[in-house]
């Protein structure tokens, strides 16, 4: 027997003298006199040590405790008193947090008495982070924001989460669906900050209820911003219209335009403020709806010199409209019609004005829904424009309610005419529908022809004049000089027709050559006199009606600082 396992017989027979004893077993008990010596010695402890983690040794269990040889490892190991727990130093300082939210190695101590628990814990985030604040000589500040808990990462992440939805709202884009998608887009794409907005198992901040608080937050900051630069404005006016919703409730849509000073410099700013439900269309409710959004947003009647709408009698009414009801509240307050709106009113009651031309807008209308509410004839007349050889082209809506929305209509069933009639014939002849047979017989007709060229022709004046009206810096100043030139332009159309009407003849023969459609001189001239010389003069007179002002209009250009000479060009013309 060697002697190693000499030793650990005796052990056992002089601790335990009555191997019988129900109560015997080999561990040593220090309370034994004879064993004390032996136990209490320093080799002998060691000797059991090396016995137990010895791969020969049949007892496999680990020795319990903290190894002394850990702290030169870890030197910012903490060991409880009761050296039953473990604390980290650099967590404590800063108050760590794990990523589950526990308070293991900050607050409470880890019990789990392992040198792979320690290492595990050297090599969290959370642990490298409070080394880093320990060597940059931070120190924690009172856990009273939110942005606290992880520092400047979780700010950073909050930072990042509402760009992110911010760029969601701005685009017009659903929040609710489609936020959790692009953050998890962002962090792939190597925005790993944004997994710090993770608090524990359940906590990630996309909930729907999280979405709309963050959103609200985002609305407030910037409504108290323009909010604040309005009532700053030495003066501001009103866009108000008249809406409804999808659930066909009636609301007031109100912009204001202000004017906002930043270092000294002057900038004309548009903003949207305000949106109500109406009970109804009332002038009354308007201005009880105004009235209150004015003292939500702390303003005064007194600095809005101006109100712009579409001209409806319930906004330019002289007895009761909106704008005969401001002006009790500020006597100086003027009204404007909408010169975009003047436009489509002029453009739309000059067609309106023919009957012919009324029943071809209602004929458009038609034709788009005949396809757009079929996937079948869409994909059909798509096959026909591909066999035809011509343009493949989506028919367009031609909208009353904007009514501009004639000439991308127009180009559409000009460009594909032939192709259209091609497949309402077989509609007609194969499904046997009615509507296609009348639609194929109305645009066989050269007056519908001769029409579509004739919007060709005139059509693209009006829709440069609007877009010329909607930009954001327009100057009204020239609006004489610009509308003056567009009637101009169109009045010449009457005895020099544009390059669609004139081509006429070569488009029947070329492009509708298969289907027939005939022109004599007599239908020709009746569908000048009828159609195309009312129509060019319907509309010139139209725009003289709706801008009758635009000459005073124009008398504001004396107040334009680009036209006022310079100091030397002053001095150089005094003799």
């Amino acid at each position: 027997m060697s002697q190693r396992k000499f030793m650990d017989s005796w052990l056992c027979r002089s601790t335990n003298p009555s191997p019988s004893s129900p109560t015997a077993t080999c561990s040593p008990t220090p309370t034994t006199d004879m064993c004390s010596p032996i136990l209490s010695s320093p080799a002998t402890k060691s000797t059991k040590r090396k016995a137990v983690n010895s791969p020969s040794s049949q007892n496999k269990r680990r020795v319990t405790g903290v190894d002394p040889t850990w702290k030169k490892l870890f030197p910012w190991l903490i060991v409880t008193p009761d050296e039953k727990g473990m604390l980290c130093r650099a967590c404590q300082k800063f108050n760590m947090k794990a990523r589950n939210g526990s308070g293991v190695w900050s607050a409470i101590p880890c019990v789990a008495i392992r040198k792979d628990s320690v290492q595990r814990h050297s090599e969290t985030e959370a642990h490298q982070q409070a080394l880093g604040l320990e060597r940059d000589g931070k120190e924690n500040t009172p856990v009273n924001e939110v942005f606290q808990v992880q520092v400047n990462m979780q700010r950073l992440a909050l930072e990042g989460a509402m760009k992110c939805l911010y760029w969601l709202g701005k685009n017009e884009i659903s929040h609710t669906t489609k936020f959790t998608s692009l953050m998890d887009f962002v962090k792939g794409m190597g925005c790993t900050y944004l997994e710090h907005l993770d608090q524990g198992a359940n906590a990630h901040y996309t909930s729907e209820r999280a979405i709309q608080e963050m959103l609200m937050s985002i609305a407030t900051v910037i409504s108290d911003d323009i909010y604040k630069s309005i009532r700053s404005s030495p003066t501001f006016s009103l866009l108000m219209d008249e809406t409804t919703d999808v659930a066909i409730l009636k609301q007031l849509i109100t912009y204001i335009k202000y004017i906002k000073t930043t270092d000294n410099k002057c900038e004309v700013k548009t903003a949207f403020v305000h949106i109500d439900d109406l009970a109804d269309g009332k002038a009354c409710s308007i201005v009880k709806s105004t009235q209150d959004m004015f003292a939500q947003l702390d303003l005064s009647f007194t600095d809005c010199t101006a109100l712009g709408s579409d001209g409806a009698a319930v906004m330019v009414g002289r007895r009761t409209g909106v704008a005969t009801q401001l002006r009790e509240l500020n006597s100086s307050m003027i009204n404007i019609h909408c010169v975009a709106h003047r436009l489509a009113l002029a453009a739309g009651q000059a067609m309106a004005g023919i009957p012919y031309l009324k029943r071809l807008s209602s004929t458009l209308q038609q034709l788009f829904y005949f396809y757009q509410n079929s996937a079948v004839r869409m994909a059909g007349l798509q096959e026909i424009q591909k066999i035809l050889g011509s343009s493949e082209v989506r028919l367009k809506e031609a909208k009353h309610v904007r009514w501009l929305s004639h000439q991308r209509a127009v180009d559409a069933v000009r460009r594909s005419l032939s192709s259209i009639i091609v497949s309402l014939e077989r509609e007609s002849e194969e499904r046997h529908d009615a509507t296609a047979t009348g639609l194929a017989m109305f645009l066989k007709q050269f007056n519908f022809v001769a029409s579509i060229l004739m919007l060709s022709d005139v059509l693209p004046h009006l829709t440069r004049l609007s877009l010329m009206f909607q930009k954001k810096d327009v100057d009204v100043t020239i609006l004489d000089t610009i509308i003056s030139s567009t009637i101009t332009a169109i009045r010449t159309l009457k005895t020099q027709p544009g390059t669609h009407t004139m081509n006429v003849e070569s488009y029947l023969n070329e492009d509708l050559a298969e289907h027939s459609v005939t022109s004599t001189d007599a239908v020709k001239q009746r569908f000048k006199d009828q159609v195309y010389d009312k129509y060019i003069d319907a509309v010139c007179d139209n725009l003289e009606q709706r801008f009758p002002d635009v000459q005073l209009i124009g008398a504001f250009s004396i107040f334009d600082p680009s036209l006022v000479e310079d100091d030397a060009s002053l001095e150089m013309s005094i003799p």
